[in-house]
């Protein structure tokens, strides 16, 4: 009994599916892209940010960490190699269409610009996360602070920790007074020095007790209150700077609370995070949030908070 073979009409029909289904992986792995360098405004939800790095990590630049890339590159490409090895026939014939079709070679055209232009923009992005860390504080400091740069009017999250003088330290206090709020550690090496530098450079340029800098630690388990005064003295935090601590459960709910992406190595117990900064106003609104900021745009940030 001989099979009988597809019609023109349905074999017209199967690559029409295979080319929308082409189209679907395209436009789904575009969205994952842009999703993963998209940089959050300071007053996008906390949800947002939390299922950003969630999906893709973070590591000490804010790119995605190593399951975040597999995701971004190994998942897309599994897809299509599926998509083409069950309708591997029909998508070669559904592109020979879009060779003579001029409406759907029009649309062809159209997404490939579009592909151009979001690698052009995650490149960007790549590029820009990679050197922002390393540039030279003293270049930098001559950048000024956009007019139009978002600012939040949230109230921040209150919390209590304890300081390097053994003390309880909590935001509420501080109400009336700019807070320059950050996150680092003891052990890192790389970005968490020259955040320290960054936020002290900017909080000097200030006057005497217009503004208090908060440095809250990523390990816990590591800083401890006892550790927090040899931290200090390392870091040689002025009058009027504070590094906090407590137990693991009451420093990760403040990470928590602030939405701080963060990554750790269980067997080392470094921590990879990207290099935020808050500016928290005298009123306690959440008034601007960075990520590796230059001292002239801390140092303005905290001017506005006081206009």
């Amino acid at each position: 009994m001989e099979t009988a073979l597809p019609s023109t009409r349905e074999q017209q029909l199967r690559a029409d599916s295979a080319l929308i289904l082409l189209f679907l992986w395209l436009i789904s792995t575009m969205g994952l892209w842009f999703f993963a360098f998209y940089s959050l405004p300071s007053e996008a939800p906390d949800w947002i940010r939390r299922a950003q790095v969630a999906c893709f990590g973070s590591n000490e630049s804010g790119l995605p960490g190593p399951a975040g890339w597999m995701l971004l590159v190994l998942s897309p490409l599994m897809l299509l190699g599926a998509l083409c090895i069950a309708l591997g026939t029909e998508l070669r014939s559904a592109i020979d269409r879009l060779r003579t079709n001029p409406t759907t070679r029009f649309a062809a055209w159209l997404a490939a610009a579009l592909v151009i232009v979001e690698c052009y923009w995650v490149g960007s992005s790549i590029y820009s996360r990679l050197n922002l860390p390393s540039e030279d504080l003293a270049a930098v400091g001559a950048q000024q602070l956009p007019l139009g740069y978002p600012r939040g009017a949230s109230p921040a999250p209150n919390f209590t920790l304890i300081d390097q003088f053994g003390a309880p330290q909590s935001l509420a206090s501080l109400r009336g007074m700019p807070v320059l709020l950050s996150f680092v550690f003891a052990h890192c090496q790389t970005v968490c020095p020259t955040l320290v530098k960054t936020v002290e450079a900017a909080a000097g340029e200030l006057p005497k007790g217009q503004v208090v800098s908060l440095f809250i630690t990523l390990d816990p388990w590591r800083d401890t209150p006892a550790a927090l005064p040899g931290l200090a003295q390392k870091w040689e935090l002025p009058e009027g700077s504070y590094v906090l601590s407590g137990t693991p459960d009451e420093v990760n709910a403040v990470l928590d609370a602030y939405g701080v992406p963060r990554e750790r190595d269980l067997k080392s117990g470094d921590v990879v995070h990207p290099a935020l900064v808050h500016v928290i106003g005298p009123t306690g609104d959440l008034a601007y949030s960075f990520n590796a900021p230059p001292v002239a745009w801390l140092k303005e940030a905290v001017s506005r908070t006081l206009r």
